[in-house]
Parts: C-alpha cells; structure tokens; sequence
C-alpha cells in the first residue's frame, strides 16, 4: 500500500524506521551485564531449593560444613538474593521478613559489567565455538533453514503471478497477510509446545525444531505439486509456521548448548551464516529457475517457460529444508553433554562480598 501511495524508496523507509529507533534505544538505554550472571544466580536459586528439599533443620549445622554455602531470600525486596552460611536455607517463594540487624552475605555480582580478563583473538573464539559439536549442526541447520525460509519468502509473490495467473497486486496482498499468519500462529504454538516438552526434556526442543522443518520440506513438496490455489495458500501456512516453529526452538536450544562467555561470538557466528542462508535461498531459486529455461527452453521466457522455470527454482529449496532437518535431528546426539558443559561453566565457585541486590 505504501509503496503504492508514495514509491518503494518511501516503503523501504517505512520498514526501516522502527529498525533504527530501536537500535538508538537499545544503544543508549540499555547496559548489557556480564555474561552468565544469570546462570549464576540460577545455579544459586536451584541449589537452595535442592538444599531445601534434602536437608532437615537439625542435620543442617553438619550439613553446612560439608556441603556448599547455602542460599536464602532476604532484604526489603522478594528479588534480593543472599548467601548467608549460618542460615537453613529455604525456598526462593517463602522468603523471610528482612531482618536490619542480620542482612546475611550478598551473592558478588561486582563483576557483572566487568570486561572478560583473558583476551582472546576473533579465530580462537570461532574455534571455540565450532568446537561445540552440537553448536555446530544447530547452526548449520538453522543456516539452511533461512535459505529455505527467505527463498520462498521473497520468490512466492513471482510464483503465484506466474503459475496461478495472479497479477502483482493480488499476488502481494495474498502472501503477505497469509504468510504473517503462519508465523504468528506458528510463534504462539511453538513457543507453548517448546516450553512444555523442555520442562522434562531440554532436548526436546532439538526435537521439535528437526521435525517442524522435516514437515516443512513435505509441505513445500505437496506446495509445488498441488494445482488448485486454495490448497497452495492452506500449505503456505502450514510452511511458515513450521518453520518459524523450529527457528524458535533451534534459538533456545542455541542458548542451552553456548556456555556464557562464549555468546557473544556464538551468536554472532550464527547470525553470519544465517545472512549468508537468507541470501542464498532467493539466488537458488532464480538460479535453477534461469537454468531450466536455459535448457529446456533455449533461453527463451515464454510463458510455459517461466512457470516451469519458477516451479523447479520453488521445488529446489525442499533440498535444504531436508538437510538442515538431518543435521539438527543429529545435533540431539551430544545436546545433553553439551548443555552441561554449557552449564557447568557458570559455577564460578566462591567470590567476594559485594551489594545487595534489590
């Protein structure tokens, strides 16, 4: 509509907008804490429900000695999170009234906005990050998903107007609304069945993301060959909501498996080759598409050649929606272990006293 109204130039300045606004906001409002400070706090507020659940109050005078300084609640806010070692320690939900006179020992949280001590070079840290075996297949998966995604995104309007006959206008005002649809159904079911399945199996999100993008590829396949319109929209739903389905589960499963001080460099490596996917993806199917008219047809762009053409550039991305399945269906294998290094990296052990929390 917009471009309409006022020229593309004027649509292209509409959607990025709100892109810089954002950016301006995040650059100056919000101060990012040191990595992994979560996962510590996390770790703390774990290990005390543990504690709680295992220890009695009489055995925990021995119990303190020879296990972990335990953690407890205290302080004018129900946020405010103490070690104190001479406390039981007791559930995050149940804490105590604040006591002036015995605060307890605050959790060190000076260091959140530290610098990392240890500098290392940009090739070491994509070496460490590659060398996360489950890292690895995820990315590359995720790689191949966008090729897929963003190739039949930016290519189906063309689809449409050349082989159901449909003109521009009518073209762009059935794809982008039935596109957005599968999406943000796609974001709500897959955000509910990600949660509830990583609540007993954090693997389960590698899972889920294989097998949303393993029936994306069966969707994409029953997309070309089907003739009738209805069913190539009803399917053009069904394909973007898996795959953004699997794009939000493989983005936590990322988390899980990418220790703290390795994120930054994680996901920017991601992010890398996710651009390189999304670019791919369209160049594929105008690619094939030009080759099947080169060779069938003899260069010639009639009208029978350019519905095949797209046709055969459409059906080549069911080639890496399938191999990026494969590869984050494989990332499942060493998911477990590679969460719990991920994980074990933030016991930091003990540290200093520091400010309370509030």
């Amino acid at each position: 509509m917009i471009s309409e109204s006022y020229g593309w130039r004027a649509a292209f300045l509409f959607m990025g907008v709100p892109a810089l606004i954002l950016a301006v906001t995040v650059r100056f409002v919000i101060r990012e804490p040191k990595r992994g400070l979560a996962d510590e706090i996390t770790q703390l507020a774990e290990a005390a429900n543990a504690a709680n659940g295992s220890t009695s109050p009489s055995a925990s005078n021995g119990a303190t000695a020879s296990a972990a300084t335990s953690s407890t609640v205290s302080g004018p806010s129900a946020s405010s999170i103490v070690v104190d070692a001479s406390a039981n320690p007791v559930s995050l939900d149940k804490a105590p009234e604040f006591d002036p006179a015995d605060p307890g020992m605050p959790i060190n949280v000076e260091h959140a906005m530290d610098n990392d001590s240890v500098e290392i070079s940009m090739v070491g840290r994509i070496k460490q990050v590659l060398g996360i075996r489950t890292l690895r297949y995820i990315i590359l998966g995720q790689m191949l998903l966008f090729a897929g995604f963003s190739g039949l995104f930016s290519t189906v309007t063309i689809y449409f107007e050349r082989v159901n006959d449909l003109g521009a206008k009518e073209a762009t005002l059935l794809t982008g609304p039935v596109g957005s649809l599968g999406l943000i159904l796609g974001s709500i079911v897959g955000s509910i069945i990600g949660d509830r399945v990583a609540r007993k199996n954090p693997g389960g999100r590698v899972t889920i993301a294989a097998t949303c993008l393993a029936l994306s590829a069966v969707c994409l396949v029953l997309f070309v060959v089907t003739p009738v319109l209805g069913v190539k929209v009803a399917l053009f739903v069904f394909i973007n909501a898996f795959n953004i389905t699997a794009l939000s589960n493989i983005g936590a499963s990322t988390t899980d498996v990418l220790p703290a001080s390795k994120r930054g460099s994680g996901f920017g490596i991601a992010q890398f080759l996710i651009t390189i996917g999304s670019s791919a993806g369209a160049l594929i199917v105008f690619a094939i598409s030009q080759f099947v008219i080169n060779t069938s047809f003899g260069g010639q762009e009639t009208t029978e050649s350019l519905k095949l053409g797209i046709s055969y550039g459409i059906a080549s991305l069911i080639i890496p929606l399938t191999i990026g399945a494969v590869l984050i269906w494989t990332a499942k294998k060493s998911f477990d272990r590679d969460a719990m290094a991920a994980l074990a990296e933030a016991d930091t052990g003990p540290t200093a006293p520091s400010p309370q929390i509030h």
